[in-house]
């Protein structure tokens, strides 16, 4: 049976993209055989830049995954189902992102689904 793990606060500054990142990096380097996904569900996506490079790099990534009219994010399945809430997408894979592609510090299997500003307005 899968590992399935949620980090949650409603105030802001209390760590938890960090701690995210640092359990699920973890996770997936104790585990090479297992895939590690992270779902951003934070509008900031803080986690998501975190997982893309980091400083500088990974917000740049991220808006790059913004700006396009199919977006491989959180918000861009959340489209996709709300659009067809009774049909199965068949595309659920695609929005995941290897953080390894993304980023060669972290480990092979580790994925993201990317956070997205827009999971405000779809609240």
């Amino acid at each position: 049976m899968p590992m399935r793990y949620a980090v949650w606060n409603n105030k802001g500054g209390v760590g938890k993209s960090f701690l995210s990142f640092i359990l699920g990096t973890e996770i997936a380097y104790r585990n090479p055989n297992e895939h590690v996904v992270l779902v951003d569900m934070c509008p900031q996506a803080n986690l998501s830049e975190i997982v893309l490079g980091g400083n500088g790099s990974g917000a740049a990534k991220l808006q790059n995954l913004l700006a396009v009219k199919h977006r491989k994010t959180v918000g861009g399945y959340f489209d996709t189902r709300i659009s067809s809430p009774h049909l199965q997408t068949g595309e659920e894979a695609k929005y995941l992102l290897n953080a390894y592609e993304n980023n060669r510090n972290l480990p092979r299997n580790l994925w993201l689904i990317a956070g997205d500003p827009s999971l405000e307005l779809q609240a």
